[in-house]
């Protein structure tokens, strides 16, 4: 998201309000911003005072429907922009950035203040590092994904080059979010299972 959004709001998008234009640094604001302020209002509602086991895999597919439906919709939007030759509302960046920080909170924040609720205090640590290993795991296939958009790093690619690319790297994040939703629902019972084995 803080790679590749941040190509399509610098070159890609609309960002101009009158003889204003909008700097892409205060896109990447509103993430932190939604994040405090859904943690803030909806605290009890996602962390709450006992964990529900059974509601984690429900979290997880949640997550994962609402960032699916986020690159579908950059998708989208890449595609009509490249049919007409335009750019992209910035608005429609804008409510992606929100919907990433609605699924970060879902995912995050109850999963988290799970491995303290759930482990045994001696087995803790060490899940709470494997936590922080996946993302770190996560984060570098992250940037694996993104070299795709320009693999050659030719630094004269045009923008309409530039949409295809990008829309190609989104539909195929699509179809991996979709497969990991299917996966998800399909051993969410397991999921549920050794949870409650800790």
């Amino acid at each position: 998201m803080s790679g590749s959004l941040n190509i399509v709001l610098n070159k890609l998008t609309s960002r101009t309000i009158g003889n204003f234009e909008v700097p892409v640094a205060w896109f990447q604001s509103i993430t932190p911003l939604c994040n405090v302020l859904l943690i803030t209002l909806f605290r009890r509602t996602l962390i709450g005072v006992n964990i529900d086991i059974s509601s984690l895999p429900k979290r997880l597919l949640t997550s994962t429907v609402i960032s699916c439906c986020i690159f579908i919709t950059v998708t989208l939007s890449l595609e009509h922009a490249a049919r007409h030759h335009s750019q992209i509302n910035s608005l429609i960046i804008a409510c992606c950035y929100i919907g990433f920080s609605v699924a970060e909170v879902i995912l995050s924040t109850p999963c988290l203040a799970s491995i303290s609720t759930l482990m045994p205090s001696s087995k803790t640590s060490i899940v709470l590092g494997g936590w922080f290993m996946f993302y770190g795991i996560a984060s570098y296939f992250s940037g694996l994904t993104g070299m795709l958009i320009n693999p050659k790093h030719d630094l004269n690619l045009t923008n309409h080059a530039l949409t295809i690319a990008l829309s190609t790297t989104y539909q195929l994040l699509a179809v991996i979010m979709i497969v990991g939703g299917v996966i998800i629902w399909a051993t969410k019972d397991k999921l549920i299972m050794l949870i409650e084995q800790k």
